[in-house]
């Protein structure tokens, strides 16, 4: 607009040589461009933006407490009148800052570690994984600094803590690759009580050299080569099942259809199956000792659906994502399911 629309106009003969006419064609520009956001405020739901709307967003906690229709449920959307984050607003509900910071870029190798959690607790947990273990950094935090445990990060873009092959941008992912191994080498040499794992990847390479040899079998495959290292040292290892994926944008298509989300739903079966989960099911139980949480249960609780809304909160971000407001309203959940394991691990 800026080249095609705004400078033709400053620059055309008759308004450059009328002050009077530039002033005036300038004001109108402007309260142009005000009225476009004007309408766009109004098409775009621009709901949640008050602070004590944020602060009663129940999210996770509303599920199982017995409200009618059950949260999470398609009936429970004709009722939802507020909810946050905004749609224009979910792709910036990410973990705080200092997980961004802490988590490695698609073209780096380096095991970059952070801390979380209680500092000084006497039981260490190592949180590894690529962007969908990162989305749980808020509630791990919480559950840690509750417990008194102290965690440590390895999470790196794209890139599953698996010792498969995957690809990016059509190519086999090496960086991914030795990565693993080296945050592999750290864990081994850290010795961390527990390990917290989850990943997005379902697939990996057959043939290293064939990009096109994706199979869900050699994600497996590669998991259980990961995960063995580590049980074989005797650190137990817990998988956080990926959650369910949905096959497009949840938020484009809430802001879209702010009047009937239901529009929004999709189906639980086909969304675990699209995710990471499926694949470390089937590892972990090939790999002794290792324990798995679903948090599925309280993503899509009701009707074997899923939808974008539970609580007051938009439940995901890009992709399959989910919104760091939505995992804050999970860590009581999340805490009942890691101590479990915690314990049954020691």
């Amino acid at each position: 607009s800026y080249r095609f629309v705004e400078n033709p106009f400053r620059f055309a003969k008759p308004i450059a040589k009328s002050n009077r006419l530039a002033l005036s064609m300038g004001a109108n520009f402007s309260l142009a461009g005000v009225a476009a956001g004007l309408v766009l405020m109004l098409v775009v739901p621009q709901v949640g933006t008050n602070p004590q709307e944020e602060q009663a967003a129940a999210g996770a906690q509303a599920v199982g407490s017995g409200t009618e229709p059950p949260a999470g449920s398609l009936a429970s959307l004709a009722s939802v009148e507020w909810f946050v984050p905004a749609a224009t607003q979910a792709t910036e509900d990410i973990p705080p800052p200092a997980a961004q910071e802490c988590h490695a870029g698609q073209q780096t190798s380096e095991a970059q570690m952070c801390e979380l959690g209680d500092p000084d607790g006497d039981m260490t947990i190592a949180m590894v994984g690529d962007s969908k273990m990162l989305q749980w950094w808020s509630a791990v935090d919480q559950v840690a600094q509750d417990q008194g445990w102290r965690v440590i990060s390895f999470t790196k873009s794209s890139c599953a803590f698996s010792a498969g092959m995957e690809v990016r941008s059509g190519e086999p992912d090496t960086t991914c690759a030795q990565w693993n191994e080296n945050v592999l080498a750290e864990l081994l040499e850290l010795d961390p009580d527990v390990v917290l794992t989850s990943g997005r990847s379902s697939e990996a390479l057959e043939d290293w050299n064939d990009p096109d040899s994706g199979s869900r079998a050699a994600m497996a495959d590669a998991l259980v080569e990961q995960w063995t290292p580590l049980t074989d040292a005797e650190i137990p290892l817990i998988a956080l099942l990926d959650n369910p994926s949905p096959n497009g944008n949840v938020y484009e298509c809430v802001a879209e259809h702010p009047d009937d989300l239901a529009e929004c739903a999709f189906g639980l079966d086909n969304a675990i199956d699209s995710s990471g989960a499926s694949a470390q099911l089937v590892a972990a139980e090939r790999v002794d000792g290792v324990q798995t949480i679903d948090m599925s249960p309280v993503i899509c609780p009701e009707d074997n659906v899923c939808v974008p809304v539970i609580g007051n909160v938009l439940v995901y971000r890009q992709g399959s994502h989910l919104t760091d407001t939505f995992v804050r309203t999970t860590s009581s959940r999340l805490e009942e399911e890691l101590v479990a394991a915690v314990a049954a691990a020691e």
